[in-house]
């Protein structure tokens, strides 16, 4: 529960998927699927377990961007920039009548927000937020979860260590060896010989 409800500590990419992104869509996909039950049902415009599920990801969506934001090595203020940037632009926007100007600041901040939430990879190693939520496994090489501080570092050491193969000599041809048929003139497979 720590994972969805505290801003402390990091969250890896892998675990932004596996934990948070792909079960909250399949929960919206299934609370989709009963709100349209409920409206056929009932004929009330009302989407309950939509609403319901929004409010309960609140909470957990803001500390899983959070973590997110302090795995690339990022204050977990960022958030506000984010998030209320473009709003903020957009409202100016709006309010002075520069409004093409501000939507395009707006969706510069939008994109900016998703590479690094989305796109960047986390900090090696420990950084101020945290120790690094990826461990490496040397029979692989793959990020796993649970890393602490010495395993990133032992894989960057022993990666360092290991010297470039040397290069391969080519092998000189042989000279060929003697034909066992006389010497005479060429064959020339059915041409005239000119």
């Amino acid at each position: 529960m720590e994972f969805y409800f505290s801003l402390n500590g990091r969250v890896s990419r892998g675990q932004l998927w596996t934990k948070f992104i792909l079960p909250v869509f399949g929960i919206s996909f299934t609370c989709t699927l009963l709100d349209i039950g409920f409206v056929m049902m009932t004929g009330s415009p009302l989407a309950p377990f939509g609403i319901l599920f929004a409010i309960a990801c609140f909470w957990p969506g803001i500390a899983v961007y959070v973590k997110r934001l302090h795995d690339v090595g990022m204050s977990g203020w960022w958030y506000l920039a984010f998030s209320l940037g473009p709003v903020t632009l957009l409202v100016l926007g709006f309010l002075t009548g520069y409004l093409l100007p501000a939507v395009v600041m707006a969706g510069m901040i939008a994109l900016a927000s998703l590479v690094i939430f989305y796109m960047l990879p986390g900090s090696n190693g420990p950084n101020d937020y945290g120790d690094d939520p990826r461990i490496w496994r040397p029979d692989f090489g793959l990020p796993m979860e649970g890393a602490g501080p010495e395993d990133a570092t032992v894989m960057a050491a022993d990666e360092a260590a290991e010297t470039p193969p040397a290069p391969k000599r080519r092998k000189r041809r042989a000279a060929p060896a003697p034909s066992p048929l006389p010497a005479g003139p060429r064959a020339t497979f059915g041409q005239r010989g000119l």
